[in-house]
């Protein structure tokens, strides 16, 4: 399978996901309205045309979710995926899933090119630095190795590559001198081990808000394809097979505990 053949894949079986997620929700006595569901447990507007770079994120502790200035035809797309999504009962849910397809495909398919795919200086890592606490950096990671393990396969790599980031983020950014994640792979065994244990033990779930790739990016393979297993299990259980939270440290621990590596 190809790069754009392993995006496609993995965009299309991921939001047919989302929208089982959705209507499992809705159907198990969840007290959040199905608009509401649709902004705070799936990623779908950032998958299509109409995303801007804003999430749906809430609006204050209390407040309402969604975007403002609301983008009017998501708002449009949304009602008529809510309508479908509240009155489906049948337990099968692959008709419901192609009806809501159909309504998203046409902003999703332009989106479906070969994916850009950035350079990648440190590896599978990239980093920036958090307007809100300048002396913390945020680190973010993806597989730039596909369809290779980036884990079992380029485990070495990632340690080095990680150790250069730290230096040049403190070397560039004096300032700076804690790093946090926030990522299901932080219940992932093989990324945590490249961490020391301060930051296993700083875990915190996030559970008010799921909709970005914290939390569906666990459904990509090492291809760049839909995972098949993760998406058995989650139909299965109605949970996600790794949580999604927030971990951090001090740089200088994490840079201790890599040179020891």
């Amino acid at each position: 399978m190809d790069t754009l053949a392993a995006y496609r894949d993995y965009t299309e079986r991921v939001l047919r996901l989302m929208i089982w997620y959705v209507w499992y929700l809705s159907k198990h006595a969840n007290p959040q309205p199905i608009r509401v569901l649709l902004e705070t447990r799936a990623d779908m507007i950032s998958r299509t045309i109409l995303f801007d770079d804003r999430h749906p994120a809430p609006l204050g502790d209390d407040g309402p979710i969604g975007l403002d200035p609301p983008i009017p035809e998501w708002e449009h797309l949304k009602a008529e995926l809510e309508e479908r999504i509240d009155s489906y009962d049948s337990p099968e849910t692959a008709s419901l899933e192609d009806a809501c397809w159909s309504l998203l495909e046409p902003s999703v398919t332009p989106t479906l090119h070969a994916e850009f795919k950035p350079e990648h200086p440190y590896g599978g890592w990239r980093y920036d630095v958090l307007e809100e606490y300048p002396n913390i950096i945020s680190l973010h990671f993806d597989n730039a190795y596909q369809p290779d393990s980036p884990f079992h396969q380029h485990g070495p790599a990632l340690a080095a590559d990680l150790l250069r980031l730290m230096d040049n983020a403190v070397a560039t950014h004096p300032a700076v001198t804690g790093v946090l994640c926030s990522s299901w792979l932080n219940q992932f065994e093989p990324f945590v081990a490249l961490f020391p244990p301060t930051w296993r033990a700083s875990f915190e779930p996030i559970t008010r808000y799921l909709a970005n790739n914290g939390w569906w990016g666990q459904y990509m393979d090492r291809r760049g394809a839909f995972h098949e297993v993760r998406g058995r299990e989650f139909r299965r259980t109605g949970a996600h097979p790794y949580a999604s939270g927030v971990c951090q440290c001090q740089i200088s621990d994490v840079v201790d505990y890599l040179l020891q590596l």
